[in-house]
């Protein structure tokens, strides 16, 4: 599975998108773009949330996260604590993924 996050579009429908990039590829995140600029950020578990019988009428900017929600590390953060907050993070997301399957 892919760690790397492709662009889309916003206007892809998520049949396209599983279709094309998770079936095939293992795709597990996807950077949501309208026209150049980046609009948010969207999670397999995100998808995993909605309807099958749905899916070619969703697309991807309804359920992606916005990007100002996206937490982000800044470029001069040392090496140690980037890794310590990447984890932190991972957790955090694990967490909150695993509540909702409870």
């Amino acid at each position: 599975m892919s760690r790397n996050c492709p662009f889309i579009p916003a206007d892809y429908s998520l049949r396209q998108l599983v279709d094309s990039h998770i079936f095939g590829a293992g795709r597990r995140c996807f950077v949501v773009t309208q026209g150049n600029n980046n609009v948010g950020l969207l999670i397999l578990h995100r998808i995993k949330e909605i309807p099958l019988d749905v899916w070619q009428s969703t697309t991807s900017d309804q359920i992606m996260i916005p990007i100002e929600n996206v937490e982000r590390l800044k470029p001069d953060i040392e090496l140690e604590k980037a890794l310590q907050e990447m984890d932190r993070l991972e957790a955090y997301n694990d967490y909150l993924i695993n509540q909702k399957a409870e």
